[in-house]
């Protein structure tokens, strides 16, 4: 229980500097989130963990974003599918059929 509570503690410490890099800072993201998620539910302050989550948002870029939703329509997507055709069909200003 204690490495959880220095956990905590080193990660706010250190939070600003994780920013730095990108790598760190979607390290830290997850970390934070993770974080609130425990409080919300440890301590029955929902409202205070989503509200905390959704300020932390805000520190992820709109490139990051897209290339989030592009990586699960990928992940989504199974091989053969054909939605994915349709999808790059739909990107030229063809119809998908």
């Amino acid at each position: 229980m204690y490495a959880v509570t220095y956990l905590a503690v080193f990660l706010q410490a250190f939070f600003p500097l994780l920013l730095f890099r990108p790598f760190t800072r979607h390290v830290a993201f997850v970390l934070v989130a993770l974080m609130h998620v425990g409080i919300g539910v440890l301590m029955g302050i929902p409202f205070f963990s989503l509200f905390m989550i959704s300020t932390d948002l805000v520190l992820i870029t709109d490139r990051e974003y897209h290339s989030l939703g592009t990586w699960l329509r990928r992940k989504r997507q199974r091989p053969g599918d054909s939605r994915q055709q349709d999808d790059s069909r739909l990107k030229e200003g063809m119809s998908p059929t």
